[in-house]
């Protein structure tokens, strides 16, 4: 199986794009670890779940010479050992002359028994040669790096017509523009130039890849735009402060996956105690968890952006009372048959390991999304969950058709589409926990209020949305809307309600 076979393998099975760079620090390894060998060894058993690669960076290996190399050839038996569907990237940086690199390829491939090594484009493609003749191999260049400096050299611009007439031509296209006279005003830095050669003229083999730091997401977004669904590797994650969200939404290709996201001491070095291993793992997991949520919401605002669910510039009366001049409209979400059935797998994929027997949402808007949520659930889990959902009696809610007898000693998710007060879920936790019901979490649509979990009362141990909006939202007395005498919409919210209210 080719590097990127066993990659994109990973990507489905781990459903995680997150990558354990091994930069197994002498220096910094726990003494309780025993040492770096049997320190990788731990790491390696307790992430192995949880990601998509390992990366361990030669120079923590090279600096103990002989007995780091070993270490290192040790680590890499180990890992095939117990977690032979993961691909290990040696991060080492090479190229040379075209012979030297021969014996590179030696070192990394039939020595380590690497799957992918990192490499140094300067020395053009001519010289690295060597390493893209290894089909089942990745090759990863270096194209713009996580370091402050990397621009002295990496963002160094050339004008469009110096270039050969292939690139010349896609980036006039990529860049919208035509003719002879314009193609000597559009400067693209070197590493987009990298970007494009890599793409276009060194992956014949199919097996290269980039190298992009997380602490660009900008220059990452125009990377993919240039390579299409190459896969790009993104350090910089973790104690180089690499902006996660940003990273995910520039670097995510068609398939919605396309990275190798690496964090390495922020994973690591977690802890220096005897427990690091289990801390690794649950970093390594947190880090999945983290990239998977701004997945979701990138999904999610797509699906709000095709279904036309914001509503803006209008002057709306929300369930709360307050007023506001924007509004979710959960409806338009509701027509789409394909959209509520998306934004439902996902909430039950949340919660899917929560041990959830009963969906509830407060009053009948709810029932889409409680339905939907408990059908999935039942079917990622393998066991019977139940929809139900609640009415409105006077102030307060009720369970009314039986469903009463549904939830006590029962453990129960409750479900709302959009958030802006938390004030009916609060409520209806209150009821789930006056018949005895376990309420393990909440979950929803969207928060456009800001609600925090500690809103909803003691005992809530999560508040989870697919996606966040901030809109503003003013109490009547102080509405600059009102003021303004914008008229109040009766298409959406409750103004038709608060308008018959006002005119008795």
């Amino acid at each position: 199986m080719t590097f990127i076979e066993m990659l994109r393998n990973r990507w489905q099975k781990a459903n995680s794009m997150g990558c354990v760079g091994l930069d197994s620090d002498k220096t910094q390894v726990p003494e309780v670890a025993g040492g770096i060998g049997p320190f990788n060894k731990s790491i390696i058993s307790m992430t192995r779940d949880f990601v998509c690669a390992y990366k361990p960076n030669i120079a923590f290996y090279e600096d103990q010479w002989v007995e780091g190399l070993r270490v290192l050839k040790e680590t890499f038996a180990f890992s095939r050992e117990v977690a032979p569907d993961i691909p290990i990237i040696l991060d080492a940086k090479r190229t040379d002359i075209g012979n030297t690199n021969k014996g590179y390829v030696r070192m990394a491939f039939d020595e380590l028994k690497a799957d992918a090594i990192t490499v140094n484009p300067y020395f053009g493609g001519e010289a690295l040669q060597p390493f893209f003749g290894q089909k089942d191999k990745g090759i990863i260049v270096m194209c713009r790096t996580s370091n402050p400096g990397a621009k002295e050299f990496q963002d160094l611009k050339t004008p469009v017509v110096e270039l050969p007439e292939k690139a010349r031509k896609f980036f006039m296209d990529l860049y919208g523009e035509t003719g002879p006279e314009v193609s000597s005003r559009i400067l693209i830095p070197m590493y987009e130039y990298v970007a494009w050669r890599a793409a276009y003229e060194w992956n014949a083999n199919g097996n290269v890849l980039l190298v992009v730091g997380a602490t660009y997401p900008e220059e990452l977004a125009k990377v993919r735009k240039i390579v299409g669904d190459m896969p790009i590797l993104v350090p910089g994650i973790g104690a180089q402060a690499g902006d996660l969200e940003g990273t995910v939404k520039a670097g995510l290709d068609s398939t919605g996956f396309g990275m190798i996201i690496n964090s390495a001491r922020g994973i690591i070095f977690a802890s220096k105690a005897g427990d690091f291993a289990e801390v690794a793992g649950r970093e390594a997991e947190k880090l999945r968890d983290q990239i998977n949520e701004v997945k979701v919401g990138i999904k999610v605002e797509k699906i709000f952006a095709q279904t036309k669910a914001i509503i803006k510039n209008s002057h709306v009366v929300y369930t709360s009372g307050k007023h506001g001049s924007e509004y979710v409209n959960k409806d338009a979400v509701y027509r789409d048959t394909e959209a509520t059935d998306e934004v439902c797998r996902e909430i039950a994929e949340h919660f899917k390991s929560s041990n959830v027997e009963v969906v509830v949402a407060p009053v009948e808007g709810g029932i889409n999304l409680s339905q939907g949520v408990a059908r999935h659930l039942t079917k990622l889990t393998g066991r019977k969950v139940i929809s139900i959902f609640a009415d409105k009696e006077g102030e307060g809610l009720t369970l009314k058709r039986g469903y009463d007898k549904d939830v006590p000693d029962k453990k129960v998710l409750v479900v709302d589409d959009v958030f802006t007060t938390g004030g009916s879920v609060k409520k209806l936790i209150e009821l789930v926990r006056t018949l005895n019901g376990e309420v393990v979490a909440v979950g929803g649509l969207c928060n456009r209020g800001g609600v925090k979990v500690t809103d909803l009362g003691e005992g809530i141990s999560e508040l989870f949305t697919l996606t966040s909006v901030q809109m503003a939202a003013y109490d009547e007395a102080e509405c600059p809307l009102c003021k303004g005498g914008v008229p109040i919409s009766t298409e959406v919210g409750k103004g038709k309600e608060y308008l018959a209210k006002k005119a008795k």
